[in-house]
C-alpha cells in the first residue's frame, strides 16, 4: 500500500482509504461487541460452538488488513483502534499456535477459557493449507512494512519468531506425513498421529499445496532460496530440493488432470 498514491489506491479499491478507514471502524465496534478475552476470539453465536479452521485463518489475514488501514488512514483515533485490533489479533495466534502439530491443526477448533481444542479428529489438508496460506501468503500478518503498522515487528517479535518456526514445521511435515509412497499427497490424516486415513489426491489440494509452499519456504531457517544452495548448509540445500521438487511434480499432475478435465468435458 506504501508504493500507491492515495488516489492511485482509491482508484484500485473503488473507495478512498479515509471512507475505507470508517468503514473499518463500524466493523471493529461491531467485532468489539463479540470479544471474548477469556477465549481470545470472537464468539457471535453459542459460547462452545466449534469454529472452521479456513474460518479462523480468515479472520487473521482480515484483521491485518483492518489494522493497516486503521493506523495510515485513520488519524490519532484511527491509530489507537488499530493497536488493539493487533492486540486481540496477538491474542488469537497466541491460542492457536499451540494446537498445530507437524502434521497440521484439525480442521475445526473450540476456544475455550482453558485454551483451544480439537473438534476433529481429522487433518483436511486443504484446509491446513489454506490456513497457512491466510497466515503467510500475501498481506498476511507477517508482511509488515514501513508506514504500516508493524505492530508484530515492534511489540511481539516473539510471535513472528514462533510463526517462521510454525511454518518450517509445517513445509517439513508435509514431507514426511503427507505423501504417499509414491510421493503423492493425501486428502487428509489423524490429528492424533499424522496417520493417513485418505490417500485420495484431489485438484483443490495440490493446488493449494503448490501456493502454500510458494508462500512458506522462506520463512524460517530450514529452507533455502535456490541461488544459496551451492554455499548453504548441503542438509538445508538437500530438503530445499526435495520441496521443490515436490511442488514442480505436483504442478505437472495438476496441469495433466486440468487437461484431462478440459478434454473431457468438450467431448461430445
Amino acid at each position: 500500500m506504501g508504493t500507491l498514491s492515495e488516489d492511485h489506491l482509491a482508484a484500485f479499491l473503488g473507495i478512498r482509504p479515509e471512507a475505507l478507514a470508517d468503514l473499518y471502524r463500524e466493523v471493529d465496534d461491531y467485532l468489539l461487541q463479540h470479544w471474548s478475552p477469556e477465549r481470545a476470539i470472537y464468539v457471535f453465536g453459542e459460547e462452545d460452538d466449534a469454529l472452521p479452521l479456513d474460518a479462523i485463518g480468515a479472520i487473521i489475514r482480515g484483521k491485518k488488513a483492518m489494522g493497516d488501514v486503521l493506523y495510515m488512514f485513520g488519524g490519532d483515533e484511527g491509530k489507537e483502534r488499530s493497536a488493539a485490533l493487533f492486540e486481540r489479533l496477538a491474542a488469537t495466534l497466541d491460542a492457536v499456535f499451540p494446537v498445530a502439530r507437524p502434521w497440521g491443526m484439525p480442521e475445526q477448533l473450540v476456544f475455550g477459557e482453558e485454551g483451544v481444542t480439537s473438534a476433529s479428529a481429522t487433518v483436511d489438508l486443504y484446509d491446513w493449507y489454506q490456513f497457512l496460506n491466510h497466515l503467510g501468503g500475501g498481506y498476511a500478518f507477517d508482511r509488515e512494512r514501513e508506514g504500516t503498522a508493524r505492530y508484530f515487528a515492534q511489540h511481539r517479535p516473539d510471535l513472528l519468531e514462533a510463526w517462521n518456526e510454525l511454518a518450517d514445521e509445517a513445509l517439513l511435515g508435509i514431507m514426511e506425513y503427507h505423501l504417499t509412497s509414491e510421493q503423492r499427497l493425501v486428502r487428509t490424516v489423524a490429528y492424533e498421529d499424522g496417520q493417513i486415513l485418505d490417500d485420495q489426491l484431489t485438484l483443490a489440494t495440490m493446488a493449494m499445496f503448490i501456493t502454500t509452499a510458494g508462500n512458506l519456504y522462506g520463512k524460517g531457517n530450514a529452507f533455502a532460496r535456490p541461488g544459496a544452495w551451492a554455499e548453504g548448509d548441503p542438509d538445508i540445500a538437500e530438503q530445499s530440493r526435495q520441496l521443490f521438487d515436490l511442488s514442480f511434480a505436483h504442478w505437472d499432475l495438476l496441469k495433466v488432470s486440468a487437461a484431462q478435465q478440459t478434454s473431457s468435458r468438450s467431448t461430445p
